[in-house]
């Protein structure tokens, strides 16, 4: 996977995964049911999201030619930080 590619996954996988569990856990407090029902299910869906998207980014966004993990800015970065290659 590229890595301007596992960037979008991981930034997707996070919003979707923050919107759910927030919605989950919304929604257990109005009911007073922590734990109980669809709403955990909701929000542990969400965590599993989040942390699925953290574990495509430690896994890919690195650099194609030194595998160093690129830890800030590829969007605006084009050439690797360690090493000077393109990135893409």
């Amino acid at each position: 996977m590229r890595p301007r590619l596992a960037r979008k996954v991981f930034y997707m996988a996070l919003s979707i995964g923050t919107v759910l569990m927030a919605t989950g856990i919304v929604t257990m407090l109005m009911r007073n049911e922590i734990g109980q029902g669809t709403a955990a299910y909701v929000a542990f869906a969400g965590a599993i999201f989040v942390t699925v998207g953290a574990v495509i980014n430690n896994l890919f966004y690195r650099c194609p030619a030194c595998h160093h993990l690129v830890t800030r800015g590829l969007q605006w970065q084009t050439k690797c930080p360690h090493c000077g290659r393109e990135l893409d």
